[in-house]
């Protein structure tokens, strides 16, 4: 009953979201969370070959933005990056870890890091900080100092124009004892709800290592599993989409060590509608294709990937003209929409908020009237152009 529940609430949500095939790198950005296992420090796997490979596999796998968790050797993995081709890359690595709070730290060298991998040309005014470090429990919830990372800058859109984007890169508390299970269910809330208070209406991505599953639990005596607040919070502008819960449901695993998925991205409401449907998958095939004894190598946890369509501008909403001499009727409206205030015959285009033009056409004055049944139900842009005077930009809900 409990996959069947989720299976429902998958269906609701994804249903609602724009359904497309990959796009052009022009068009989209590819994000990848990844989990390294104890990256560079020479156990369990050897440092050269780890190393070599995890290069491999990045110069093949090609995104835009990865989310690593498990990195040691900070110095190995910079100097990784520095090789890297089709850059030039940008990388970040947290100066906390678990019982680390700070690079000077006696165990910070030898501490599980977070870790994030970007391009500066799709991504700018770059800065990051421990997520949650101010609040009490945290600490103790986040494998005592291990908080999420908070990566916030501005996101290249298709037009080349920048908008606010921010990650969020987690490695939840692992384990399956009581205790364990317990701290993991109390950050995922205290995360929640944080995100609910302090980042409403923004565009934000977690991604990473959740340490358990989103339909069920790796925990033996719990019904649900940790992040179950967020899969139920599917509907309004400030809920969350589980972009992973699909191949969960489906299946898929990220890790050698447990049979369901524990590496996962939630995408903010605002940020979702950019997400290209059916594109997050786990890449346990290509890795083992790719590099031989992968498991042995690089790690247990296998990358997942998501894509998204590019923004088509940050001030698309914002363009809406103040003063415009026209105005529409109704507003919301269901099929019909009169444009008012037109003094002479006037090209359109309908816009979504992805920038993407659906109608285009000539609206007569004598009988201004556009179609729009045919639109999905949302807010759409209406750009006029008439001969005398400069384009209008004018807003309407589709019902």
């Amino acid at each position: 009953m409990r996959r069947i529940f989720y299976a429902l609430i998958s269906l609701f949500c994804f249903s609602q979201l724009p359904s497309a095939l990959a796009q052009s790198s022009a068009d989209s950005f590819r994000v990848v969370t990844w989990n390294l296992e104890w990256w560079g420090s020479g156990s369990p796997h050897n440092t050269g070959r780890q190393v070599s490979k995890t290069q491999t596999l990045l110069e093949t796998i090609n995104a835009d933005f990865y989310g690593f968790q498990e990195i040691v050797n900070v110095d190995s993995f910079q100097n990784m990056v520095a090789r890297l081709p089709n850059g030039p890359w940008e990388s970040i690595v947290s100066s906390y870890a678990s019982l680390a709070p700070t690079p000077s730290n006696f165990n910070y060298e030898r501490a599980q890091k977070l870790g994030f991998l970007y391009r500066p040309s799709q991504f700018r005014n770059v800065r990051s900080r421990a997520f949650l470090s101010g609040h009490p429990y945290a600490y103790g919830d986040f494998a005592s100092g291990r908080y999420p990372m908070l990566v916030e800058g501005e996101l290249r859109c298709s037009n080349n124009s920048w908008q606010p984007m921010s990650f969020i890169v987690l490695h939840a508390k692992a384990m399956t004892d009581n205790s364990s299970c317990n701290r993991r269910e109390e950050g995922a809330y205290i995360l929640k709800d944080t995100l609910d208070r302090k980042f409403s209406g923004k565009e934000f991505l977690i991604l990473g290592d959740f340490n358990d599953d989103l339909d069920t639990s790796i925990c033996g005596d719990r019904r649900f599993g940790a992040y179950r607040d967020f899969v139920r919070d599917s509907v309004g502008p400030d809920s969350y989409q589980c972009l992973t819960l699909p191949i969960s449901l489906a299946g898929e695993r990220s890790s050698d060590a447990y049979p369901s998925l524990i590496d996962h991205f939630i995408a903010s409401r605002p940020l979702a509608r950019y997400y290209i449907n059916g594109s997050a998958r786990s890449l346990r095939s290509l890795a083992n294709a790719t590099v031989s004894s992968y498991s042995k190598d690089i790690s247990d946890h296998y990358p997942v990937q998501a894509t998204f369509y590019r923004p088509a501008s940050a001030l698309l909403i914002e363009s809406v003209s103040p003063t415009a001499a026209c105005s529409l009727f109704p507003n919301p409206v269901q099929s019909q929409l009169q444009v008012n205030g037109l003094q002479d015959a006037a090209a359109y285009q309908v816009i979504d908020l992805l920038g993407r033009v659906l109608q285009v056409g000539v609206l007569d004055p004598f009988n201004p009237m556009l179609p729009v049944s045919s639109l999905p139900s949302g807010t759409y842009l209406l750009q006029l152009n008439q001969k005398n005077g400069p384009a209008q930009w004018l807003r309407f809900v589709k019902q």
